[in-house]
C-alpha cells in the first residue's frame, strides 16, 4: 500500500502498539527532513497510475515549499502524463485540486507552477498553447488585484483567466474565461460568473484605456 501512494511524505505510517512511524519506502523521513516531493516507484509509474497527482504534487511542494526531486519533475512535463491527464482524470476533480491550491497560503508558490507552459493548458478544455508571462501575472496578483480585494482566492482566479481573455465579450456570449471556469474547472455558477465579469471588466479597462491598474494591462 505505501508503495502505490502519490508521494514518500505521505506514505508514513503510525503503529499504534509500538508508538513508531514506519518508513515503508524507506526515504520518507529522510525526505520529510530534506524538504523534497519523491514518488514512492517510478515517478512516470506512479503518475499513469492517476494521473491527477500531477497536480497533487504540485500542491504538496507549493504548501510545505518542498522541491520536487528532478525525475519526478521531469516526469510532470512528460507527454504521456499529460495524455493520460486529459483522458483518464474528471473535470470535478482537477477543479478541486486547483481550487485548493488557489486558497492556500502559499497560492503564489502554487501559481508559479500551474502557470507554466506545459501544465496551465492541461487545466482546462479545449485549451492549446496559451503565451503565459507567468513573471508578469504574478506581479498583477501581488501588487494590483491583491490590493483591491481581501479575497485571495479570486484574486488568485482572475490572474489565472488572464492568459484566456482575450476576446470580447460584447460579441461571444461564451468566453474562454467563462468556458475554462465552467466546463474546465467545473466551478459552482456564482463563482464562475462572479470571476468572468471581473476578468471582463479588466479586459474592458485596457481596451478603453482608462485608469486601468499598470501591471494589469500590461499583462493582457
Amino acid at each position: 500500500d505505501a508503495l502505490r501512494r502519490d508521494i514518500t511524505i505521505n506514505a508514513l505510517f503510525y503503529n499504534l502498539h509500538t508508538g513508531l512511524v514506519e518508513d515503508h519506502c524507506g526515504s520518507g523521513l529522510s525526505d520529510l527532513r530534506d524538504r523534497l516531493i519523491r514518488t514512492p516507484m517510478n515517478p512516470i509509474v506512479t503518475l499513469l497510475d492517476d494521473p491527477l497527482r500531477l497536480l497533487r504534487v504540485i500542491r504538496f511542494a507549493a504548501r510545505f515549499d518542498y522541491r520536487i526531486v528532478p525525475e519526478l519533475n521531469a516526469a510532470l512535463h512528460d507527454p504521456n502524463v499529460h495524455q493520460a491527464f486529459r483522458v483518464k482524470v474528471s473535470r470535478e476533480r482537477v477543479g478541486i485540486e486547483v481550487d485548493k491550491m488557489l486558497s492556500d497560503r502559499s497560492v503564489v508558490i502554487g501559481m508559479r507552477y500551474l502557470l507554466h507552459e506545459h501544465i496551465y493548458p492541461l487545466l482546462f478544455t479545449d485549451v492549446g498553447m496559451v503565451d503565459v508571462d507567468c513573471d508578469r501575472l504574478l506581479r498583477v496578483y501581488e501588487m494590483t488585484l491583491c490590493r483591491y480585494t481581501s479575497d485571495v482566492r479570486l484574486a488568485a482566479y482572475c490572474a489565472l483567466m488572464l492568459p484566456l481573455a482575450h476576446t470580447d465579450s460584447s460579441v461571444v456570449k461564451e468566453t474562454p474565461v467563462m468556458l475554462a471556469l465552467r466546463d474546465g474547472l467545473k466551478l459552482p455558477s456564482r463563482d464562475y460568473q462572479l470571476i468572468t465579469k471581473l476578468v471582463d471588466g479588466i479586459t474592458s479597462m485596457k481596451r478603453c484605456d482608462v485608469n486601468c491598474p499598470v501591471y494589469v494591462g500590461r499583462a493582457i
